[in-house]
Parts: structure tokens; sequence; C-alpha cells
């Protein structure tokens, strides 16, 4: 049937109409159509004749909108659709496919905006990475929550802050430095910087103090540093310079061994011209130990001292001074215990080629006597009767009473021709010794010694 409103060709049983939506139920006033009804009725709604014979109708009858339908062929909506239904379809078809389309952007914008954003969120934390920490900054800013974004934007402004402190701290700003350092608390090393700086501003400090003068107080300043940087080094280097000014000053006091001591650790490390110090210093003090060995009569030990320093001011000069004029033929020596002289003990040394010195000891080692005589000379010492030992010694440099020929003379003790080491002086008895007689001459035999024992 057709829609009594639109026209449109609808089911039998509806009861609205999908297309206008009008209500197609009987009312009283509905009457079955009558042929005149059908006769005003526009063109297009009007039944057209079937297209199936219908074997009740005769042939040549004619058709009137009154007639009954005689068994009508079923005919789909498809077939009788209305162009009217056009529009509506295409309508319908339109909706649909914006939905499709709504819901696929629905879908869709979500995921292509979060893909952008996780670009550049990639991309700042790649900008992170490589440094450029001021751009990271800006882009995690703009990034606001996405993913960690607030957190890396406090990363990237923590290396912002953190190269701004390291910046003072090459600028030698080291206080600005340690309290930019200190505000970073926890991130990565920056207590540690913060430390360093501390310790960097005290070294400096300690510099300056060093370079004024102040070593004291720069050596303190130093060593409060324990372990940074050279701070050790640096502080013993203040120390040098303190000990090389007392040494200094020591020197020209005449304290030379005192100085001496200053300068041994810094000629170790060849501080200045510390080494060259040390050497007249220890040169002086041997000089002034050689004079004392001369002043107290050791004049061979003097010697030897003052020819370990040839070369040093007037050392071999002194050296030869040391060498003695051999006195004339006399005793040098008597023991006042032993004043009776009633013996006699004469030496010869008339064919002597060097002087010689004698001396008499008694059997428990009492020396009673010592005499010397020159070369070309003899001497007669007087001395109790009673047996003695006699020693002898000679040489070409006398070197005194107290060293006599030095260790290049000879020391021995006579032997009597029967190999005793004792010999009988008898009273009013004159026992004589002749040097340089021939071996055939001679009756007396000797046992070498040293000048210690002599």
């Amino acid at each position: 049937m057709y829609c009594k409103h639109c026209g449109t060709l609808i089911p039998e049983e509806s009861v609205f109409c999908p297309e206008c939506g009008g209500s197609l139920k009987p009312t009283a006033s509905s009457a079955t159509p009558t042929p005149e009804d059908c006769a005003a009725a526009p063109e297009e709604n009007r039944p057209s004749a079937p297209t199936v014979p219908d074997p009740s109708i005769e042939a040549g009858s004619d058709f009137s909108c009154g007639a009954p339908l005689q068994a009508a062929a079923p005919v789909s909506m498809a077939e009788k659709q209305s162009p009217a239904d056009a529009p509506a379809q295409r309508r319908r078809q339109w909706i649909i496919a914006g939905g499709c389309l709504l819901l696929a952007l629905i879908i869709l914008i979500p995921l292509c905006i979060h893909a952008a954003r996780q670009k550049r969120y990639d991309a700042a934390m790649a900008m992170l990475l490589d440094g450029q920490y001021e751009t990271a900054a800006a882009e995690f800013l703009a990034l606001r929550d996405f993913s960690d974004a607030p957190a890396q934007y406090e990363t990237a402004r923590n290396h912002i802050a953190y190269d701004a402190a390291d910046a003072l701290r090459q600028m030698g700003d080291y206080l600005a430095a340690k309290d930019a350092f200190l505000a970073l608390s926890n991130f990565e090393d920056a207590l540690e910087r913060a430390a360093e700086c501390q310790n960097a501003y005290d070294y400096a400090a300690a510099a300056a103090l060093r370079d004024a003068g102040q070593q004291a107080e720069a050596m303190a300043a130093f060593l409060a540093l324990d372990d940074y940087s050279d701070a050790k080094e640096q502080a013993r280097l203040c120390g040098f310079v303190l000990d090389y000014a007392q040494a200094d000053a020591l020197m020209d006091a005449g304290s030379y061994k005192e100085a001496a001591q200053l300068l041994v650790p810094l000629s170790n490390y060849n501080y200045r011209d510390s080494f060259e110090k040390l050497l007249y210093c220890n040169n002086r003090v041997a000089y002034a130990a050689a004079e004392a060995l001369y002043q107290e009569g050791l004049f061979y030990s003097a010697q030897l001292a003052f020819k370990a320093l040839i070369g040093f001011e007037d050392a071999e000069q002194r050296a030869e001074d040391c060498i003695q004029k051999f006195p004339k033929a006399s005793e040098l020596y008597h023991n006042p215990d032993f004043k009776k002289k009633s013996s006699h003990f004469k030496v010869d040394n008339r064919k002597g080629s060097f002087p010689i010195v004698y001396r008499l000891y008694t059997e428990d080692g009492t020396l009673v006597s010592t005499f010397c005589i020159p070369a070309g000379g003899k001497y007669t010492v007087k001395v109790p009767a009673g047996t003695y030992v006699i020693y002898e010694a000679g040489g070409y440099d006398w070197f005194g009473e107290k060293e006599f020929f030095g260790d290049e003379g000879y020391y021995q003790k006579v032997l009597d021709s029967d190999g005793s080491d004792t010999f009988k002086f008898r009273s009013g008895y004159i026992l004589t010794f002749t040097m340089n007689v021939s071996e055939s001459q001679s009756n007396l035999g000797a046992e070498a010694g040293s000048r210690d024992g002599f």
C-alpha cells in the first residue's frame, strides 16, 4: 500500500510510514475510496494495471478504480521503490559513513597525538643526552605531563644549573660555585664538587699567603688541605723556604753545623742552591774541626783533616802548616816520680838521615822519659837505675809530641841481643845506642809496632 501522507510505497501491515513517520491507523471517517477518489489521486499514486494476466478477468473488460483486484502477483519493495526513496537512502548512507568516520577519528586522533608527543619526547631525550639542556628543558616543559616529562625537565634544569656552577668554578669564583653545587643537593656529584670548590678556595688562599711571603701561615693552610691536589708538596716547599732563610741566617752567624742540618733535606730535593750551601757549610765545619785539632797539638790529625779540604779556602796551606819543626836534641818529657838520675842512656844519631825519638818505660808500663835526637845529632838522658823497655820511632815529617811522625813514620820496640825486650840500667853506667851502623855491627833487634802503641 501507499502512505496516505507522502505517497511512499510501504508494507501492507505498516502502522507508521517509515519515510515521513505519519500514522496509518484507520479513522472513523475512513472509507473505501471511490472511483472518484481514485481519479482524484495523483497519477504517480494510482495503481498500475497488473502485468500478469488474470484468468478471472475477461479479455477486453475495462478495469475500474472500484473493481476488486484479483490474485495480484507479489511485488518486492526493491522493485516497487519509487524515485522519492533515493535521497533518503543516500542520507542514510552518508549518516552511516559519517559515523564510521567520526568513530575512526575518535580512535585515530588520540593515537596520532600520542605518537607525535612520543616523537617529540624522544627528540627531547636525545637533546638531553647530547648536552643540549636548554632546548631539552623547553621541549619537556611543552610536553607537560606526557610520560615522565616533568621529571626530565627537572633533570635538564639541574644540568643547566650544574654547568653554571662549574663555569663559576672555572672562573675561580669558588664560593659562589660551592653555593650553586650545594643547591643541587644530591644531583650527580654536586656535593663532592661543592667540597672541591671549598678546597680550591682554601688552596688559593694558602697560595696567596705563600706569594705574600707568609710562609709559616701558608704551610699551615696547605697542611690543613691534607691530600687535596699538591697541598702536601706546597706545604713542604713553604717549609723549605723557611728552612732556607733560617740556614742563611745561621751561616751569617757562623753556625755552619746548625745550618747544614737544615740544608740536608733541601739538598735532597735540589732546592735552589741548597746543595752548594750544604757543601760550603760542611767544609766550614770540617775546617773548624781541623783548626781545633791543630790548636790541640794533634798536628797529624789536623793535616789529614785539612788535606780532605784541598781546594777549600786555604786548606792546602794549613795542611802544610801542620808539619812542625823538629826540636833540637832534648828530653821532651821526664816523669817527676823518677827524680834520681844515676844511670845514663846515650843515643848517637850522627850518621842518621832522619830524626828519631826514644821512650823509656818501666816493666809495668810507666813512662819515665821521652827524648828526641835530630838527624846528625846525639843525646844522653839520665834516669834512675833499673829495668826498662825501650821504644824507638822515626820519620821525616814531625807532627809534635802527641802524634810524633804520624802514620807515615815507623814505630818499634828495641830488643836486646838475646831477644829480650828489657834492658838493665845500672847506676854509674852509660848505655849507648849508635844509629845507622851496618847489620854486622849491630847487636840489637826490633819488634814492629804502631803509633798508638808507642
